[in-house]
């Protein structure tokens, strides 16, 4: 999963996306953010992955795809906690396969491979990385 840093960010969750990407750029602490997660999965656009929030611990974004998606994701170099949302698919990890629906949790270490397979219905995943990938 690639950033996609500098798409537009349009509709609803347009502030909350905005005040979030702002936190990574700050030289004082980041302050505590309470935002809308339905506007945010909502208003995800096209893209694949994006990024909302950074900060010096840990990044966290939106994995969204359809049914049928070929997930060419490579080996992270941090770890990863994926939050299943909303959808169904195969999570494979070193090759092991689990089916992931709303609601599921996973950890992968980093340099694993892994990839979702198998996407039944829109797979909606929230992703921390921890810390932010470069």
């Amino acid at each position: 999963m690639g950033r996609t840093e500098g798409l537009p960010v349009e509709g609803m969750a347009d502030v909350h996306f905005r005040k979030l990407l702002d936190q990574s750029s700050r030289e004082v602490p980041p302050q505590p953010l309470i935002t809308d997660a339905p506007a945010l999965l909502a208003d995800h656009g096209a893209a694949t992955y994006r990024e909302f929030l950074r900060v010096p611990a840990l990044s966290l974004g939106l994995f969204a795809v359809g049914p049928g998606h070929d997930d060419t994701q490579e080996p992270h170099s941090t770890d990863e906690v994926y939050v299943v949302v909303a959808g169904s698919a195969v999570l494979v990890v070193d090759e092991e396969r689990t089916r992931v629906r709303g609601g599921s949790v996973a950890y992968v270490p980093a340099g694993v491979t892994h990839r979702f397979v198998d996407v039944s219905e829109d797979l909606r995943v929230l992703v921390v990385f921890a810390p932010p990938e470069d």
